[in-house]
C-alpha cells in the first residue's frame, strides 16, 4: 500500500472517531504502532481540526535500561513536536508475575483516563492494529468467548478511548515511519512466547497465514461482523432481561425459570446479568444454567461465589439466601412493593358475595387484626393451620408434602400477624383461623403480583 493510502485510511478512520475541535490524549510506548499513531495525528491536526494534542507514557520499570530508553524516545516525541508529555513509572514489577499483562493494560487506561480528565481532553487515542484485532480475537476464542468478547477491539469506547488504525498492518506503519525516517523503539517482552498473545502473534497467525495470507484480516473482520449483530441482539437482549429477571438485591438475582430456553438470545443475557453480578461465567456455565432451568440439574456453583438453584417457577442465583422482611399497612394507600412481588391490600366492611380468592388472591377475616402486616421468609419455627383443616401443621413438612421443590421452599413467605401469627402461607393456603365467615365485620383483601411467577 502507498504511503498516501496509509495516511488516506487513517484520515478517513480519525474523521469517523474524531469529532471536530477535540482535545485528545495520545498513549504512546515508543513502539512502532503508537509513534505512527502520534506523527499522524500531529501532521494532520490541521485537517482533521484537532485543537489539542498531550502525549501519555508509562514506564512499567519491567525492562531496565530499555524500559528508560523507551520514556527518553517519547519525551523526545513531545519536545520535537511541541506537544506536553505526561509520564507515569512504576517500580517494583517483574514481567514474570502472575497476571502481569492484564495489570499493566489497566494501570495505563487508569493514568491516561487521569491525564484526559485532569487536562481537559475529550479522548484517549490508541495505536492499535489489524494484528492486534485479529489476536485479540484469536484469544477470546480460545478461551470460551461468546458473542461478546467476539467483538473484539472496539473502534470507539463508550469511555472516550478510540482506536483509529484498526484497519491497518504493522508493517504498513513501519514502512511509513521508515519513509519518514523516524525511529521507534523495539520491546522485546514482545517476543517472550509465554505470553498467550505472543504466542498466538509469533506462532499461530504465521502458521494461518501459510493457509491463507489474508487469514489476518479474516480473522479481524470477523470482530466487525459480530459486532453489528451483537448491536442487534442487545435490543432483544434487554427485553429479555426487562421482561424474565428481577434483582432483589446486591445478592439475589432471579429468573424466570420457563424463559431460559424459549429464545436464541438466553446465552448472552444471562451471561450480560452475571456480568452486573461481578461474576465472568464462560460458555460451560451458561450451558449449566440453562441445563438447572431444563431440570437436568438441581443447583450449579457459579465464579464469584454465586449458586444457580431450581424452583418450580424461579431460578434462584444467590451468593446468600434471600430473607424478606416487610411490613405492610392495612389498608395500604399504594401498591407495596416487596422483593419482587406487588402487593395490594383493601378492606371491606362486610363479606362480599363473591370470595374471589386463588393463590395470588386472599380474603381473610380481619376481625381480630391490627394496622399492619409482615411478609417474611418462611423459618423452621413456623407452623399454621392449613384451610380447611383442624390442626397446625410445620410449615416446611407442608410444603415438602405439597411437592414444593426445595429451592422453593428455601424462599417460601408467610404473611403474618404483629405477634408472629400466620395469616397466609403466601401465594399456597390461608390459614384457617382467618376464614372469612358471615360473622366476620372486617375483611381484608390481599392480591399479589409479580413478573417472574
Amino acid at each position: 500500500m502507498s504511503l498516501v493510502k496509509i495516511e488516506d485510511k487513517v484520515l478517513d478512520a480519525c474523521r469517523m472517531l474524531l469529532p471536530v475541535d477535540s482535545s485528545v490524549v495520545v498513549g504512546v510506548s515508543g513502539g512502532c504502532d503508537s509513534t505512527a499513531l502520534l506523527f499522524l495525528l500531529h501532521h494532520h491536526a490541521i485537517q482533521l481540526k484537532i485543537r489539542r494534542l498531550v502525549i501519555a507514557h508509562v514506564n512499567y520499570g519491567l525492562r531496565g535500561s530499555d524500559s528508560d530508553a523507551d520514556e527518553a524516545l517519547v519525551r523526545s516525541f513531545g519536545e520535537k513536536l511541541g506537544h506536553e508529555v505526561f509520564v507515569r513509572s512504576m517500580e517494583g514489577h517483574s514481567l514474570d508475575e502472575p497476571g502481569m499483562e492484564e495489570w499493566a493494560r489497566s494501570e495505563r487506561y487508569r493514568f491516561f483516563d487521569e491525564i484526559r480528565r485532569e487536562h481537559g481532553c475529550s479522548l484517549i487515542v490508541t495505536g492499535h492494529t489489524l494484528e492486534d484485532q485479529a489476536e485479540t480475537v484469536l484469544m477470546r476464542l480460545l478461551r470460551g468467548s461468546g458473542m461478546n468478547g467476539l467483538r473484539g477491539i472496539a473502534p470507539m469506547r463508550g469511555d472516550g478511548v478510540v482506536r483509529p488504525l484498526l484497519n491497518l498492518r504493522k508493517a504498513e506503519l513501519a514502512a511509513w515511519l521508515d519513509e519518514k525516517g523516524i525511529s521507534y523503539r523495539y520491546d522485546r517482552s514482545n517476543g517472550d512466547t509465554r505470553l498467550l498473545r505472543n504466542r498466538i502473534r509469533h506462532e499461530l497467525l504465521p502458521l494461518l497465514e501459510e493457509y491463507n495470507p489474508s487469514a489476518v484480516k479474516h480473522i479481524a473482520s470477523v470482530s466487525a461482523e459480530v459486532r453489528d449483530a451483537w448491536n442487534a441482539e442487545q435490543i432483544q437482549v434487554n427485553e429479555w432481561i426487562a421482561n424474565n429477571s428481577a434483582m432483589v438485591d446486591e445478592n439475589t438475582l432471579w429468573i424466570r425459570r420457563g424463559a431460559v430456553t424459549d429464545a436464541p438470545c438466553v446465552g448472552e443475557a444471562l451471561r450480560k446479568l452475571m456480568a452486573q453480578l461481578g461474576s465472568t461465567p464462560d460458555r460451560h456455565h451458561i450451558a449449566m444454567m440453562r441445563a438447572v432451568g431444563d431440570g437436568e440439574e438441581k443447583a450449579v456453583l457459579l465464579p464469584g461465589g454465586w449458586r444457580c438453584a431450581a424452583g418450580r417457577k424461579v431460578l434462584y442465583i444467590e451468593k446468600k439466601r434471600y430473607r424478606m422482611h416487610c411490613e405492610i399497612a392495612i389498608p395500604a394507600d399504594e401498591e407495596v412493593c416487596a422483593g419482587i412481588f406487588h402487593l395490594t391490600i383493601s378492606e371491606f366492611t362486610k363479606v362480599p358475595d363473591v370470595l374471589d380468592q386463588g393463590r395470588e388472591t386472599i380474603l381473610c377475616n380481619g376481625d381480630g387484626l391490627d394496622d399492619r402486616l409482615l411478609l417474611r421468609t418462611v423459618t423452621g419455627d413456623d407452623e399454621f393451620i392449613p384451610f380447611g383443616r383442624r390442626h397446625p401443621v410445620w410449615v416446611e413438612k407442608f410444603l415438602a408434602a405439597q411437592g414444593v421443590p426445595l429451592a422453593d421452599r428455601e424462599h417460601s413467605l408467610i404473611l403474618v400477624t404483629p405477634d408472629n401469627k400466620p395469616v397466609w402461607l403466601f401465594g399456597i393456603r390461608l390459614d384457617e383461623r382467618f376464614r372469612v365467615d358471615v360473622t366476620t365485620k372486617r375483611v381484608i383483601k390481599v392480591q399479589s403480583s409479580s413478573i417472574l411467577i
